[in-house]
């Protein structure tokens, strides 16, 4: 259905292939897993092309929400009065736009309709993920970490928010009817906590 590049975060830019069908389980695995209801309103804070904002166009509008796309980047006032102005729900960022949010002050974030805030598209260091979670917990907000491969459709794992202040750091669990594993070089399961390993996707 689409080709999608990856990340290059393995030194070198792949394009991966995607079909419908990965691209409606996944979906319909991340709408179970973040609740997504006909309620919610997402706003865009990445280019389309990218897997991560494509995942959640995708994830909103297959649940029959809503998503709202705005030309303003996040260091424009436009942004978060355009944010307030038609009740966003959910926003949804990468590391850098959370450490620009802390820079900006999070005392000045102010959207009220907000129930559900987002991160993916690399390491959130844990310094800066804890400043989120505090300002979440303070709002009312779920703050929920996840993680994600372009070729895996894209995301594949979230942190309960229920869990995110004892388990800072954590890329959660899998999404439902995805399974995640540790791999070690010698091909057998990681089970010893503390231990590095390959992850090893394996879905629709």
């Amino acid at each position: 259905a689409i080709l999608l590049p990856t990340s290059g975060s393995t030194g070198n830019t792949k394009y991966v292939r995607i079909s419908h069908a990965n691209l409606e389980a996944n979906t319909k695995s991340i709408i179970e897993s973040l609740g997504i209801s006909q309620k919610d309103r997402a706003i865009t804070t990445m280019p389309l092309g990218y897997s991560y904002m494509l995942s959640v166009l995708n994830s909103h509008l297959h649940a029959g929400a809503s998503i709202f796309i705005c030309d303003y980047p996040i260091i424009q006032r436009k942004f978060w009065e355009l944010a307030k102005m038609h009740q966003i729900t959910s926003i949804s960022g990468v590391p850098t736009f959370f450490h620009i949010l802390v820079r900006l002050g999070l005392e000045n974030f102010d959207v009220p309709s907000l129930r559900q805030i987002t991160q993916a598209g690399g390491k959130l260091d844990n310094a800066t993920t804890q400043k989120m979670i505090d300002f979440a917990k303070s709002k009312n907000i779920e703050f929920i970490t996840m993680y994600g491969q372009t070729e895996a459709s894209p995301r594949i794992s979230y942190l309960d928010w229920m869990s995110a202040q004892r388990k800072v750091g954590s890329i959660g669990k899998s999404i439902p009817n995805v399974r995640m594993w540790l791999q070690a070089p010698n091909g057998e399961q990681v089970v010893s906590p503390g231990t590095e390993g390959e992850i090893i996707v394996a879905g629709a």
